[in-house]
């Protein structure tokens, strides 16, 4: 993300996540609500939000979203 101004694809989130499209702007949609994520006025770039690096374990995050 960093490499790329902050900005991630939503079809790289997709193919991290192994999700459909669908259930991966679900995911993104929600955490943008709370603040963890922006998602661009195209819906096809994502960065992280203002509460991220405040409020997140990353180990924890990415091992937790490997797992799922």
């Amino acid at each position: 993300a960093y490499q790329e101004g902050g900005w991630v694809s939503v079809d790289r989130v997709r193919e991290f996540r192994k999700k459909a499209l669908r259930s991966v702007m679900t995911d993104l949609r929600e955490l943008q609500s709370q603040g963890y994520v922006e998602i661009d006025q195209d819906r096809k770039r994502v960065r992280l939000g203002s509460r991220v690096p405040f409020e997140i374990d990353y180990e924890s995050f990415f091992k937790d979203l490997a797992e799922r």
